[in-house]
C-alpha cells in the first residue's frame, strides 16, 4: 500500500523529471512511505549533502524498512561511514585521485578509450555492454592495478557486484552477487598475501595502509569494493546518458565537432542533464528545519540530484541539453564529506572517451533497430541497452 509520492518507484526510475511533474512540489516533497523528505531544491540539497547536520550512517535513523535495507547493505562499506573513520579509510585512497595522478593517467584512459569504441565498431550492437560497462571497468582495473592475467575474472565479478544495490535482497541474482563478491575477496587477500613494496596503484596503497596499520584488512577489503561499486555503474550510465543525447540532438553533436574546446563543458551538460545517480540520503543527527519544514532527528532526507540540477532558479531552461551554457551547475558527485572521490577521474574518462568516438566516427544517430531501454532502479538513471546508429570515420 503506498502512502504518498516515493522515489522508490518504477515511475521515478523511468524519468524522475516526468514523476516529479506528477506528484507536484519544487522544494521539499514528503515520501510518507519510506519516512522522510525528498529534497529537490538545489540549494537544500547542498545544505543536505554539505552541511553537519545530516549524517550518512542507517544506524543512526529511526526504524523501518529503508533503514532495515541499508542496514543490510552498509556492512564496513566507507559509501555509508561518517568521520572520524570516514575520513581516516578516505586519507588512505586520496592520493590516486588527485588531479596530478588523473593527469598521468591519461595515456592509459585514452589506450582504454580506443580499444572500447574499436571493440564495439566491430562487434556492433548495444552500446552499454559493448562499450559503457567494459571502458568504465577498465578504467577502474587500470585505477586499482589489476594485473593482466586477473582482468577477466575481475571483469566478470565486477559486472555483477555493481548490481548489489539494484536487485531484491531476496532475489536468484543476489545470490550470484554474493559469489562475485566471495571471488574478488579472497582475489583481494590474496593480493595482500602477495604484493611486496609499494606500488604506483589504489590496490598499493591500500595493501600499504593495511600492513603499517592505517586499515584493517576488513577496511582495506571494503575500501577497493566501496571503489567499484560506486564508480564503474555511474561512469557507464554517464557515458550512456551522454552519447544518447549527443544522438538526439544533432545540432549539440555538431557543435561538438566544430567546437572541440567545449568537450569539458559537454562533460558537465551530461552530468546536470541526467545525473547517473539520481537520489542518495543523509539521516538528521538532530531536530532541525530545513526551508520551512521541521525535520526530525533520525529521519531520511533524500537529496534528489537530478531534480536539484534541474532546478531552474540555478539552470535556467533546465530540460535542454545545451553544451555552451556559459555556467553549468549541478551537484551530481554530491558536496561535502562524501564529495566523489574520483569525480576528477571521471570527467577525465568521460572527456577521454567522447573525444575518441568523435574522432572515429562522421555521425551518431538514434537507431531505427534494436531495443534501447532506460533503467528502471530508483537511485539510477542510464541505460540496460542503448541501440545506436553510427557513421565509422
Amino acid at each position: 500500500m503506498r502512502f504518498g509520492p516515493t522515489w522508490q518507484c518504477a515511475e521515478f526510475g523511468r524519468d524522475p523529471y516526468a514523476w516529479q511533474r506528477s506528484v507536484g512540489g519544487d522544494g521539499l516533497i514528503e515520501d510518507r512511505e519510506l519516512g522522510g523528505w525528498i529534497v529537490a531544491d538545489y540549494r537544500l540539497a547542498r545544505e543536505v549533502l554539505a552541511g553537519p547536520r545530516f549524517l550518512k550512517a542507517p544506524d543512526r535513523a529511526l526504524p523501518g524498512p529503508y533503514t532495515d535495507r541499508m542496514q543490510e547493505l552498509s556492512g564496513s562499506s566507507l559509501l555509508f561511514m561518517d568521520p572520524p573513520d570516514h575520513g581516516r579509510i578516505r586519507a588512505t585512497m586520496r592520493d590516486r585521485f588527485r588531479p596530478a595522478a588523473v593527469k598521468e593517467l591519461a595515456p592509459s584512459l585514452k589506450s582504454a578509450a580506443v580499444d572500447a569504441v574499436r571493440n564495439w565498431q566491430a562487434a556492433g550492437g548495444d552500446f552499454v555492454a559493448g562499450a559503457a560497462l567494459p571502458y568504465a571497468i577498465d578504467v577502474l582495473a587500470c585505477v586499482l592495478g589489476v594485473r593482466t592475467p586477473d582482468r577477466e575474472m575481475f571483469v566478470q565479478n565486477t559486472r555483477l557486484l555493481v548490481r548489489e544495490f539494484s536487485v531484491p535482497l531476496d532475489s536468484p541474482e543476489q545470490r550470484l552477487i554474493v559469489g562475485a563478491k566471495v571471488e574478488l575477496v579472497a582475489y583481494l587477500l590474496d593480493e595482500l598475501e602477495a604484493r611486496q613494496g609499494p606500488a604506483a596503484n589504489l590496490l598499493g596503497d591500500l595493501i600499504g595502509a593495511q600492513r603499517d596499520g592505517r586499515l584493517s584488512a576488513e577496511e582495506m577489503i571494503s575500501a577497493a569494493l566501496s571503489v567499484l561499486v560506486a564508480g564503474v555503474q555511474p561512469m557507464a550510465d554517464a557515458l550512456a546518458n551522454g552519447v544518447y543525447q549527443l544522438a538526439e540532438h544533432s545540432d549539440q553533436q555538431q557543435l561538438l565537432r566544430t567546437r572541440p574546446d567545449l568537450l569539458a563543458n559537454a562533460v558537465e551538460e551530461v552530468l546536470r542533464h541526467d545525473s547517473s545517480v539520481t537520489v542518495t540520503d543523509r539521516v538528521a543527527a538532530a531536530d532541525v528545519t530545513l526551508g520551512r519544514c521541521p525535520v526530525q532527528r533520525g529521519q531520511w532526507m533524500f537529496p534528489a540530484l537530478a531534480l536539484a540540477n534541474h532546478d531552474a532558479r540555478v539552470s535556467p531552461a533546465p530540460a535542454e541539453f545545451d553544451i555552451s551554457r556559459p555556467s553549468i551547475v549541478h551537484s551530481s558527485f554530491g558536496a561535502g564529506a562524501h564529495y566523489c572521490l574520483g569525480a576528477g577521474l571521471a570527467r577525465a574518462a568521460l572527456m577521454a572517451f567522447l573525444e575518441t568516438l568523435l574522432e572515429q566516427t562522421v555521425s551518431i544517430d538514434p537507431a531505427s533497430t534494436g531495443a534501447s531501454r532506460r533503467t528502471e532502479v530508483p537511485a539510477s538513471r542510464g541505460f540496460v541497452a542503448l541501440w545506436i546508429a553510427v557513421g565509422w570515420r
